[in-house]
Order: structure tokens, then sequence, then C-alpha cells
């Protein structure tokens, strides 16, 4: 038995050597164009509770180099560029994320954890999903009628 935990540790160490020889290329690309803010305090609660996944003004953590925290940071900033950019900003971008962030959905919880900054408080937050609404626009979130699905009204 204490064979078989030796190899497992061994067999950790030498897995734990070669995420480390694996480099990710953490960058902030260039800004191209950016929304036109409703008021600068909706930009800096927007860059504090969203801009780390959502612009190219990613500010990369001392952990963001050490495997596997870098492949999941890495993962979840290029998957949050992707989906939403303010540094890339097009018209009619990010009209959901009033909504999303009303929802708590965003930020991410994992990400709130190590950024307590993230979190808005409950006077702000209102202000907070306002601002984000003049600056993108509003959603409106299409509910289905019940007679799509065939249910009695």
């Amino acid at each position: 038995m204490s064979k078989k935990i030796i190899y497992i540790v061994i067999s950790i160490i030498i897995l734990m050597f070669i995420l480390q020889i694996s480099i990710i290329k953490q960058d902030n690309p260039q800004i191209i164009n950016e929304p036109a803010w409703d008021s600068q305090e909706t930009k800096q609660n927007f860059m504090r509770a969203c801009g780390d996944c959502h612009s190219n003004e990613t500010k990369w953590p001392w952990y963001s180099n050490i495997p596997p925290f870098s492949f999941l940071i890495f993962y979840d900033v290029v998957k949050g560029r992707d989906e939403f950019n303010v540094s890339e900003y097009h018209h009619g971008d990010g009209k959901k994320s009033a909504h999303e962030f009303d929802e708590g959905k965003m930020p991410l919880w994992i990400y709130t954890i190590m950024h307590n900054e993230a979190n808005i408080n409950t006077e702000d937050r209102e202000k907070f999903i306002y601002g984000l609404e003049q600056t993108f626009g509003k959603y409106n979130k299409i509910k289905p009628s019940k007679n799509e699905y065939n249910f009695e009204e």
C-alpha cells in the first residue's frame, strides 16, 4: 500500500512540473473602441465588477500564473471577452449585461470569492443597473406565451 502512495505522490509531482512548463500567454490587447458610458461611476463599477473578464484591461493576479488556476482564469477571460468586450465595443453589445447582473448571473460567484471589490453594495446596485441600461440599452427578455406550448390559458 505504501508503494502505491509513493507512486501517486511522484505522479502528482511530475504532473505539476509538466503543468509549470506549459505557459499561458496572458495579454491585454489594444483597446479598439469603448462605449459612451452614461457616467464615470458606471464605468468604474463595471471595471471593478466585470472588467477583468469583459475588457482588454484584465488585471492578472499572481495566482493566475500557477497551474491549474492559470488554465481556469485564462478560460474565463477568453470566454468573457468573446461573449462581450467593452474594449472592442460595437453598438448593440452588452444589452444583457444589466439583466445578467440583476439576475445574479454576473459576476461569477467564483470570481467574487477572490475579488471582494466586485460585489456592488445594495445602495449602488440599482444605480449600476440603470447605468448599464443607459450605456448599452435595455434588454427585453421575450417570454413565450402559453399558447405556443399548447397550454390552456
